[in-house]
């Protein structure tokens, strides 16, 4: 080469070094001012504190994931019963006391009916009914040895021995119906009085002929009221 070919390939490699140098003084751009690598600290770095956090150890509050409160939730239900009562009321042994028997009260005597007729009355005379065909006067002379009324057979036989007398009296005077005679005997057994009901000339007629009947001696006689069909 000649010496000016030579002074130009100088040249031109002068200006390539220059050129690679002013390259390479640009990358050198790329690095921090401070010196410090990338990833240190600033924006660049991976700040291992969370934001927000005062110590960087504790951990971010997160309220959404509290437990929820247990104590407020469902009570188990109270499973303790009250005891049934089993006192029972005594009983009552008190006696109510007995009603004292009141004294009886003293009636009237009953009208007589036809099972407490005068009759009847000769064989049952301590019946209240009765009292009001009893004779009021005994005889004068009192014989402990008789019996102190006639007795209902008594009766029965002494009209027993009349009755022909008595039915002839519904032949002649031709009445029917009830005729009763009230007919009362002394204690010598004859008849004192017979007062017939009704009082026509049938019940006449009958009365006279139980006036003949004859009944045994007692101490007190009788009366009665006897009745006659016709």
């Amino acid at each position: 080469l000649s010496g000016d070919d030579k002074d130009e390939v100088a040249s031109a490699g002068g200006d390539d070094s220059a050129d690679a140098a002013a390259v390479g003084g640009d990358s050198d751009d790329s690095k921090p001012s401070d010196g410090k690598e990338p990833g240190e600290s600033g924006a660049g770095g991976t700040d291992t504190n969370p934001e927000g956090g005062e110590d960087g150890n504790k951990p971010a509050e997160t309220n959404g994931n509290k437990p929820a409160d247990t104590t407020s939730a469902a009570k188990p239900k109270e499973t303790t019963r009250k005891p049934k009562e089993t006192t029972r009321k005594p009983k009552e042994t008190t006696r109510k006391p007995k009603e004292t028997s009141k004294p009886k009260e003293t009636k009237p005597d009953p009208k007589p009916t036809s099972g407490c007729d005068e009759v009847t009355c000769l064989v049952e005379p301590n019946k209240a009914c009765c009292r009001k065909y009893r004779s009021s006067k005994g005889s004068s002379k009192s014989n402990s040895n008789l019996k102190e009324r006639p007795s209902k057979s008594d009766v029965k036989s002494g009209i027993a021995r009349v009755m022909g007398r008595v039915r002839a009296c519904g032949s002649k005077h031709g009445g029917s119906g009830l005729v009763k005679v009230r007919v009362k005997v002394s204690g010598s057994g004859r008849v004192s009085s017979a007062s017939p009901s009704p009082g026509g000339a049938l019940g006449r007629c009958v009365a006279s002929a139980v006036k003949r009947a004859r009944f045994p001696k007692t101490q007190r006689g009788v009366t009665f009221t006897y009745p006659f069909r016709f």
